[in-house]
């Protein structure tokens, strides 16, 4: 495992020392206030104090091939699956090799093989630990950009390779015996080791893919009943389980420790938005966060507090901010889910109340405002944000040009990077110039919940001549929403083609260097995208693929956050 360690740190390397000399490895660990005051000097610049962001050197040439190589090792797809690229293969393929080793070394004679039973059970619990601390949200790799959702495909790998370990073990115990099974039945430390596969196997089979997405509840009880369960029968199955079930408990320990040092509560206003959408403002939370990370939302009401789900952070922190002072986080949902819809109902709740309020204000006499309200009136409710979480390292103002794609209410990704670039331009720490805009979506009414924050940091990106290019591709008739006259906007009755954007920006790209003159290197391009579609994902990784080498290292390179 050590290995797989070692190969994973090595390919993100350059990007995490990139990274860290930016400034930006200091931000996105703990949610606080911001208690700085920055504002908008005479010159548009921001005073205060902020987090300092050194400008990026010109790119090396060296650097760009790493870039080149690395988009093909990270962004090729294998066999038109749509999440497995080459290097998510080759790990795979080495960690399961080492399994294999760990199995067959010095026992490939069969009879020795059959008589040395206890191996596969000691290879599935030496990856216990390894389990536990890829599924935790807290784990070592964020530091070298790696988020525990894009760890979980060596994850789920693992915990198969653990269910075919334990039933080999199984399986050679069962060949070995000449007692009938009734009898073994009887033996504690058999049924012990049976309920302890019967449960490994459940938890794998409710992890697949059509179940896990059908039934996630179910998946997930199965997992936070499965795992205690599992540990205890583990624990009293074999002795030489306890190192292990010890050192995993121990990860899972820290991490719960991590996530309520992470925890803050806060009071949140609900407001229900066009197209079904809701926005949670959480009060006092000014910094702490990078542009692109989540956080998990509690609501403290009956009807809520048993669950808590990902909501990604809809604006750039204050330090980042295009706007000067700010200490509020803002979290947008669609309603779409049982979850989301009861949470867009608290806002509805607050409209209505509002309506009887302003109708109600006028027949009663003054003073009577609180009996009219009720206790109910109030949309502003206690919540818990646990986070951030997430690894955004592809540094977006440190690109010459910018394409942000996103669907439906992953535009919330999308809207506080965009504030990010352009509040690193007020601050004078960017050398992005150009930055298209891709929202496709299905109803245009959702449009109108996000018109207002576009609008300001455009009107900002103008006074900091950033080109801006908004391309919003409208899929179906839902809605009826017309969003105000900007020149920079351009809605489109389509579904987006994302190479000739990207193909567009490239060429816009090369412009701007024959324009600034052929000896002012560019800063290549980042490209980051937010969508449940695999297909959109798909579509970005196959248009950068297609750039070719010379182009490539002429534009000063392509990263690609999906």
């Amino acid at each position: 495992m050590i290995l797989v360690l070692q190969l994973i740190t090595l390919i993100n390397l350059p990007y995490v020392i990139k990274y860290a000399f930016s400034g930006r490895l200091r931000q996105g660990w703990m949610l606080n206030r911001n208690d700085k005051l920055n504002e908008i000097t005479l010159d548009g610049r921001v005073s205060g104090n902020f987090i300092e962001k050194k400008l990026s050197k010109n790119q090396s040439s060296l650097y760009v091939k790493y870039n080149y190589w690395h988009n093909k090792l990270t962004l090729q797809l294998v066999w038109r699956c749509n999440s497995l690229t080459v290097i998510r293969l080759m790990v795979m393929i080495l960690y399961t090799a080492i399994i294999a080793v760990a199995l067959i070394w010095n026992n490939t004679h069969l009879q020795v093989f059959i008589r040395n039973f206890r191996r596969p059970a000691k290879v599935a619990m030496a990856q216990w630990p390894i389990l536990f601390l890829l599924s935790m949200k807290n784990n070592i790799f964020s530091i070298i950009g790696l988020s525990y959702e894009q760890l979980n495909f060596l994850h789920r790998l693992i915990g198969k390779l653990i269910v075919i370990c334990a039933s080999i073990h199984a399986g050679l115990i069962l060949n070995a015996q000449v007692a009938p099974l009734n009898a073994l039945l009887g033996d504690l430390q058999f049924l012990y080791g049976l309920v302890s596969l019967s449960i490994i196997i459940l938890i794998t089979l409710s992890s697949f893919g059509p179940i896990r997405k059908r039934i996630y509840q179910i998946f997930l009880g199965i997992h936070v009943i499965g795992y205690p369960a599992l540990i205890f029968a583990l624990w009293r199955h074999a002795p030489f389980t306890h190192i292990w079930i010890i050192i995993a408990a121990g990860c899972a320990i820290t991490d719960g420790l991590l996530k309520i040092c992470k925890t803050r509560w806060k009071s949140a206003h609900f407001t229900s938005l066009p197209g079904s959408v809701t926005m949670v403002e959480v009060t006092r939370t000014g910094t702490g966060w990078r542009a692109g990370q989540h956080v998990y939302l509690r609501v403290f009401s009956a009807k809520y507090i048993f669950e808590k789900h990902p909501f990604t952070i809809a604006n750039a922190p204050a330090n980042d901010t295009p706007y000067g002072s700010s200490n509020t986080l803002i979290l947008v949902s669609k309603s779409h889910g049982d979850y989301t819809r009861r949470i867009h109902q608290i806002g509805l709740t607050k409209a209505a109340f509002e309506a009887d309020y302003s109708e109600a204000q006028i027949k009663s006499p003054a003073g009577s405002e609180s009996s009219i309200l009720g206790p109910s009136y109030d949309s502003q409710m206690v919540v818990s944000i646990e986070g951030p979480y997430g690894s955004m390292f592809v540094d977006m103002p440190t690109y010459e040009t910018a394409i942000l794609i996103a669907s439906g209410v992953a535009f919330t990704f999308i809207v506080s990077l965009f504030e990010e670039i352009v509040g690193s331009a007020l601050r004078g720490k960017t050398v992005t110039k150009i930055v298209y805009i891709v929202w496709t979506l299905r109803d245009s009414d959702m449009i109108e919940a996000f018109i207002n924050p576009v609008q300001e940091t455009l009107r900002v990106a103008r006074a900091m001549n950033i080109a801006v290019v908004i391309r919003v591709h409208v899929t179906s008739t839902i809605g009826t929403y017309i969003p105000p006259h900007m020149p920079e906007l351009c809605i489109i009755p389509s579904r987006a083609d994302i190479q000739k954007v990207i193909f567009l920006a490239v060429d816009d790209t090369v412009a701007e260097i024959y324009a600034g003159g052929i000896s002012n290197n560019a800063q290549g391009i980042g490209i980051a995208v937010s969508t449940g579609s695999l297909s959109l994902s798909k579509a970005v990784q196959d248009a950068a693929l297609k750039i070719d080498s010379e182009t490539f290292g002429k534009i000063g390179g392509v990263r690609v956050h999906v």
